[in-house]
């Protein structure tokens, strides 16, 4: 022995006859939910579905199942030795996180008919308050400007919106009254030369005209395409301004038709965000958490806010309603195009006006602008090509001796396209508040919180020739 412990490290085997010491019993472990407290030998200890106790002496014995959330579940198993058992162990949900659990498939199961409502909420919304209030309902043609209206107003009224062409329109309309001239150069550039001072206009035609020609519109006499570029783009939003604020001050709305858009849009774009970002946090945040007691998430439950939005993203672009007075000069202005559209077809009309029945040079001049708003100014030149002879004294082209009606309507599309994309130009590259598109008009039109298609009726119309 004394030699035994002069070293440091040493193993005893002891060797027991067979039979005095018995093989010990492991118990595998199926838990619902995954993960569980259980004791046994007066121990607590985390386990998780799948794991096994072992070493267990073979015997009777009570072990206790435990998890937040759940009743806690006592098994009483008997152990023989070297046995391999396995227990399925299922707790049940106490009552709080079970209301829980019936909560959240409520308000799941609500989500559905919550949508619907949503949905329709905001469609009837935009019935009863986005649709356009009075009018005759009966497109007839009118042969003059309803309200004796500039083309920009009337553009902007028939789709609730300042376009480029309602703004260029306005050259074409102020050379036509001795304002201005305009003048074609090489290159597809144009010269706007001042005529005679502004201040007979109204507010938005001299605004308009004074920041083309500049700070001092009263000193510069001329002003070209190539000089509006990269400097213009910062007046368009105060002529849309000026425009818009005119089309309530004139009593064709309530309210700004931008504002009304754009203020339906932005919540619609707010509800739409809000729902997928609630889907996201119940993905991120409510999910694992309530996966512990075996509830489902309710990602249902942000879709109404998705539907409600999408819904009024698609209605709120015709929120802007029309007073009775907009909407029967919307009407009116329906009825107006007509006659410029097919004007050869009025001429033997037996209720058309005077000027009607006798096309002249003066009336093609005088309503060139509008015809131009409305996109037939082709159909509208069509007309004149065998009356009008001569060439307008506002208009100077690079090649005169070809000039006719179809060549103005060309050279002023030309015109319009090279004036938007030098007014829309930016240093950086990007584009102002407009965007040039295609020579089409300007837009299509829009009545009645997005009443859109063809004329009806016929025959009838309006009154007399206006004084612009």
């Amino acid at each position: 022995v004394e030699d035994m412990l002069s070293y440091n490290d040493f193993t005893v085997l002891v060797k027991f006859p067979e039979g005095i010491v018995d093989k010990p019993a492991n118990i595998s472990l199926n838990l619902n939910p995954a993960t569980q407290n259980v004791k046994y030998f007066d121990v607590e200890r985390e386990v998780k579905d799948g794991e096994a106790i072992f070493g267990l002496p073979a015997g009777d014995y009570k072990i206790e199942f435990s998890a937040s959330g759940y009743n806690s579940k006592e098994v009483s198993v008997n152990l023989e030795p070297g046995e391999e058992e396995t227990l399925e162990v299922k707790l049940e949900r106490n009552f709080f996180v079970s209301m829980i659990d019936y909560f959240f498939i409520a308000i799941s199961l609500l989500a559905c008919p919550l949508s619907l409502f949503s949905g329709l909420y905001i469609f009837m919304r935009w019935y009863a308050k986005g649709r356009d209030v009075g009018g005759r309902k009966t497109i007839v043609t009118w042969f003059v400007p309803p309200d004796n209206i500039p083309p920009y107003l009337l553009g902007s009224l028939k789709d609730e919106k300042v376009d480029p062409v309602d703004i260029t329109s306005t050259l074409v309309d102020t050379a036509y009254r001795g304002f201005i001239k305009i003048i074609e150069l090489e290159k597809k550039k144009y010269k706007f030369k001042k005529l005679k001072d502004f201040g007979e206009l109204d507010s938005v035609e001299k605004k308009i005209l004074d920041d083309i020609f500049g700070d001092n519109a009263d000193k510069n006499d001329e002003v070209t395409t190539d000089e509006l570029k990269n400097k213009f783009f910062t007046k368009i939003k105060g002529i849309n301004d000026a425009v818009y604020d005119e089309m309530v001050e004139k009593g064709y709305f309530e309210k700004r038709p931008d504002k009304t858009r754009d203020s339906n849009i932005g919540c619609a774009i707010g509800l739409i965000v809000l729902g997928v970002f609630g889907i996201i946090g119940i993905g991120s945040f409510v999910a694992p958490l309530l996966s512990t007691y075996d509830i489902f998430p309710p990602f249902s439950l942000p879709i109404p806010l998705i539907i409600a939005g999408i819904v009024l993203l698609f209605t709120g672009y015709f929120m802007p309603a029309k007073t009775p007075k907009g909407t029967l000069a919307f009407e009116k202005a329906k009825g107006f195009r007509m006659f410029l559209h097919t004007a050869d077809r009025y001429r033997m009309a037996k209720n058309a006006p005077e000027f009607v029945k006798e096309l002249s040079p003066k009336t093609f001049e005088k309503y060139l602008s509008y015809a131009m708003v409305f996109g037939v100014e082709k159909e509208w030149a069509k007309v004149f090509e065998d009356i009008y002879k001569g060439h307008p004294d506002w208009y100077e082209g690079r090649n005169m001796s070809t000039f006719n009606t179809i060549y103005l309507a060309n050279a002023l599309a030309s015109m319009n396209t090279s004036t938007v994309s030098a007014m829309t130009s930016t240093p950086g590259g990007s584009k102002g508040s407009w965007s040039s598109g295609s020579w089409s008009g300007g837009g299509g039109w829009s009545g009645g919180g997005g009443f859109s298609g063809g004329f009806s009726g016929g025959g009838g119309g309006g009154g007399g020739i206006g004084a612009r």
